[in-house]
């Protein structure tokens, strides 16, 4: 949803190149994938991770965001080779009914997990103070993400 989001073509030619981009991405994201899960892996084989946990977790997201990488990187291929489905996925991508309820979603999701987050830093002040300073460096990243995002669109639009 962030990726398409994230770009917003005016003709179909211009979607076509989107797309091509966007594999690129996927194709990282399946790289990165398989780094992390055989690096979690080598780890959990050659005990460097004393903690079967700790590798078992990389792995699993490293499978996880490999599997989604190569699946999303499939998808965009089968549509740059039908005409049809890369227009109708076009049409469906640019209507604005859609992009409005993906922009609403996202920024529902957005305002309540900085709530929730907020929330928990308030709370771990009181338990942990390593959570608590973790937490109020998320925070801190979320608000200068927000700040550089409403700068940059109120310059753009």
């Amino acid at each position: 949803m962030l990726v398409k989001m994230m770009s917003h073509a005016e003709t179909l030619k211009e979607y076509k190149d989107s797309i091509k981009k966007r594999s690129i991405v996927f194709a990282a994201m399946a790289v990165l994938g398989l780094l992390m899960a055989s690096s979690g892996f080598g780890a959990f084989m050659t005990h460097v991770i004393q903690n079967d946990h700790h590798s078992g977790f990389i792995s699993g997201i490293g499978v996880g965001l490999g599997i989604c990488g190569v699946l999303l990187l499939i998808q965009n291929q089968k549509l740059l080779k039908d005409e049809k489905k890369l227009k109708k996925q076009w049409i469906e991508e640019n209507d604005e009914r859609n992009r409005l309820v993906t922009l609403k979603t996202m920024s529902t999701a957005g305002m309540w997990a900085f709530g929730l987050v907020y929330a928990a830093l308030i709370v771990s002040f009181f338990l942990d103070m390593k959570v608590f300073l973790t937490l109020a460096a998320v925070v801190a990243v979320v608000i200068v993400c927000l700040t550089g995002s409403r700068v940059y669109y109120e310059r753009k639009m």
